[in-house]
């Protein structure tokens, strides 16, 4: 799906993991909703329409296929954010037709004044993309470059949202070479896109209320381990959803929780891979693949066929859908027995009843 009025050029490199754990967990927490959202709302069970974009237009995205559905950016502790920083945000969430998400910790509080800023920078930018545009040959002082646009300037490495780092990014979309008559043509399809952008923030001359585009997300976590137990939770709901009878009957708390723990430590295994391999080949974004995700909780598909567990889970199954025909409910309970030798399950003792 080819996407027109693009702005703000993305993400250029990726982060090793260490670099990028905080997001790295938050992205993998905000995947794991949505299979659970999935399979509750949708019975859904096929996700391979769906992945993890990390770093590209923002910390991570979640997409469907091409479609973004949802763009985030995470900030640890405290933080500040520039008017340009909000510009690109709102900028991004605009040319993708999607909604944006913050995530921060409960005690930061987070802006109110996106739109309001865009508009202005929006006037902004286009107030500097009206002076001349000279060469740099052509200046009586190279220091006092601000009252116009130079040519040579372009190419160069400019901050995200910039004047310059806007007009490059546009020009090399359509191609243009770095001379007067096409800098001139570049400019004018950004004030073309800057204008749509503007008519669709403001109306009637009133600016349109932040959260119609930027929210912070349902959950707010203090730090990475936080993150981590409730993405535990998460799995546990996904299992329960896909078969309560897997995961339900548990011994006790502490066994359904080390049992999602290790499933959560699967997908980071995963998601470092991924995010280490794109780090080394200096791409520019990774792609973490949420059917492979789900395909980690899904114990159907993970559990090895003719192992000791697998034919548990054939008795437990064949039990259960006996007694399905026979319209009886069963009281059982699957435990999980760990020792040091690793996880082997058992069916206890249990009562047929009418």
């Amino acid at each position: 799906m080819k996407v027109t009025n693009l702005l703000i050029r993305p993400h250029n490199a990726i982060p090793s993991w260490e670099g990028y754990e905080y997001q790295g967990h938050i992205a993998l927490f905000v995947a794991l909703q949505k299979i659970r959202d999935e399979i509750v709302d949708n019975n859904k069970r096929d996700f391979s329409e769906f992945s993890i974009e990390i770093e590209g237009i923002e910390d991570f995205s979640i997409k469907q296929n091409d479609k973004y559905l949802s763009i985030h950016q995470v900030k640890a502790g405290g933080f500040s954010l520039e008017e340009k920083d909000k510009f690109c945000f709102i900028i991004s969430v605009l040319q993708h037709d999607t909604k944006g998400f913050f995530h921060i910790i409960p005690a930061e509080k987070l802006p109110i004044d996106f739109v309001c800023i865009t508009v202005n920078m929006i006037a902004t930018l286009k107030n500097q993309f009206a002076h001349p545009i000279k060469n740099k040959n052509e200046l009586a002082d190279p220091k006092k470059s601000c009252d116009c646009i130079v040519v040579e300037y372009i190419s160069g490495n400019s901050a995200k949202g910039d004047k310059y780092n806007i007009l490059k990014f546009v020009m090399e979309q359509e191609s243009l070479n770095h001379n007067k008559k096409d800098v001139e043509s570049g400019i004018n399809l950004v004030v073309q896109k800057l204008d749509h952008y503007n008519g669709i923030l403001v109306d009637n001359n009133v600016s349109r209320s932040d959260d119609c585009y930027v929210a912070l997300f349902s959950e707010l976590f203090d730090s990475t381990s936080d993150v981590e137990e409730k993405s535990y939770s998460i799995i546990a709901e996904i299992l329960n959803a896909l078969d309560d009878s897997w995961i339900i009957g548990a011994s006790s708390d502490d066994d359904r929780i080390k049992y999602c723990r290790s499933i959560y430590e699967q997908i980071l295994v995963y998601a470092k891979k991924e995010i280490t391999k794109s780090h080394e080949l200096k791409h520019n974004n990774c792609k973490i693949c949420i059917d492979k995700i789900y395909d980690l909780i899904d114990i159907d598909k993970t559990i090895e066929k003719g192992s000791i567990p697998y034919q548990y889970r054939m008795v437990w199954k064949t039990i259960k859908n006996r007694l399905k025909n026979t319209h009886k409910k069963m009281d059982a309970q699957m435990l999980f027995v760990w020792n040091a030798k690793g996880t082997h399950y058992v069916i206890c003792t249990s009562n047929a009843k009418k």
